[in-house]
């Protein structure tokens, strides 16, 4: 995990759910946003709630189309993000140090926002009222990026305990599902548009082109249907260590063990926080994923850790999405879907990587950057003599463009250097 985070500027810090309703509200400590209303400016309440029984309800399935239809073009894809904040992550709770529990704030997305208005893409921010209040989502509501509200689950009814990292996918699940429908002509359509590609995101992205052209080509090229984004190695590779500990967390020893006998060598692990593909092989992955959480053995490890990679991960392998396919990555051998990218090669144009050394932004050709890039200092943009983004670097520390409250611009005086070409 990285250093405690600091608790200056805008960061918010709370010691437990109640002060982070009160401090998430319009009012800043009073008023929690009301979540009976259906719509508010083009802002979708949607209520979400853990059953008795389980996970098995948990978007209110009565979303408006014309609420959070984007008006602009379509750009080839929908993106799917979210940030949850009902729950610290256990990852920062079960240490030897816990980290205090740090409310979101908008330099927590700059990066994704900034770089969505600026390619015209349509994305879809889910968030619970504790993460972002009313008055912040319409100020940053657009006709590019539009947020959907979710109540939180409360485990008042002895629901098994799912982290926020795991619980977008569940949500994201029911979503489409209550969202998508065919045309006359056949045609899938998600909120009245027929997008080509889904892509599911994390917030700590940045794109640097569009990326569903690319896509489209790749697709046209290896007949390919799925793109997920590597995470740096391949099952059996000792560098891997930490993701098997994590799989064994979720499944258990000998699911760990049955993996290592069934999965090739250089089967690559991909990343959940990347992924993109066809409507049919995006819902079939996040079906599956959604029914892991809500049975054993993954039900309820939210208490304890966060199974988002190991869900997915099971998923694309064992879930019957790619029937007769293979993963591999895309300087291999091309079997149906593709997983990743040579991250060295020149040729490499669509997900960058989100570890270690590979976290070059002065790599223009990734359409999508994954993480922040912070090696050199917080990654920032700015406009160039032509009107361009141009990225560079503040010389403070932290992992955050800090930004100006007021007009969310990078802070006066900050910069050190652009990014070279």
């Amino acid at each position: 995990l990285d250093e405690e985070p600091s608790r200056k500027n805008n960061d918010v810090v709370v010691d437990d759910v109640a002060d982070a309703k009160a401090a998430a509200s319009p009012e800043g400590l009073s008023k929690i946003v009301d979540t009976a209303k259906s719509f508010v400016d083009g802002v979708a309440d949607v209520k979400a709630t853990a059953s008795p029984n389980g996970l098995s309800k948990v978007v209110d399935t009565t979303t408006s189309e014309e609420t959070l239809r984007h008006s602009t073009p379509n750009p080839g894809g929908l993106i799917l993000s979210s940030i949850f904040s009902y729950r610290q992550d256990p990852r920062e709770v079960n240490r030897r140090k816990p980290l205090p529990h740090i409310l979101p704030t908008f330099e927590s997305m700059y990066h994704f926002h900034t770089t969505v208005l600026e390619e015209g893409l349509h994305a879809i921010i889910f968030h619970d009222d504790i993460s972002f209040n009313q008055t912040f989502v319409k100020k940053h509501t657009s006709e590019y990026i539009k947020f959907i509200r979710v109540e939180a689950p409360t485990f008042d009814h002895g629901e098994p305990i799912i982290s926020p990292n795991d619980f977008r996918y569940v949500v994201f699940d029911r979503w489409l599902k209550a969202n998508s429908k065919k045309d006359e002509k056949g045609k899938v359509m998600v909120n009245g548009v027929n997008y080509g590609w889904l892509m599911i995101s994390d917030l700590d992205m940045f794109f640097q082109r569009n990326p569903f052209p690319k896509l489209d080509s790749y697709a046209q090229q290896l007949n390919l249907t799925f793109f997920g984004s590597w995470d740096g190695g391949a099952w059996h590779n000792e560098e891997m260590r930490l993701q098997r500990r994590l799989f064994r967390n979720c499944y258990g020893r000998q699911m760990l063990l049955s993996w290592n006998e069934s999965l090739e060598w250089q089967t690559p692990n991909g990343n959940c926080g990347l992924w993109a593909g066809r409507h049919t092989e995006v819902s079939c992955v996040l079906d599956c994923m959604a029914k892991q959480y809500n049975k054993q053995p993954v039900r309820g490890k939210g208490a304890t850790t966060i199974c988002d990679m190991a869900t997915h991960d099971y998923c694309v392998h064992y879930g019957g999405c790619f029937p007769g396919s293979k993963i591999r990555v895309y300087d291999q051998k091309k079997v149906g879907v593709l997983w990743g990218e040579a991250t060295q090669g020149k040729d490499n144009d669509l997900f960058g990587p989100p570890y270690g050394r590979f976290r070059q932004c002065d790599r223009d050709t990734w359409s999508v950057v994954h993480n922040r890039c912070d090696w050199k200092g917080p990654l920032c943009f700015k406009r160039g003599e032509k009107g361009e983004l141009v990225k560079y670097h503040q010389n403070t520390r932290g992992k955050k463009c800090r930004l100006d409250p007021d007009t969310d611009l990078p802070l006066d005086n900050s910069e050190t250097h652009e990014i070279d070409k």
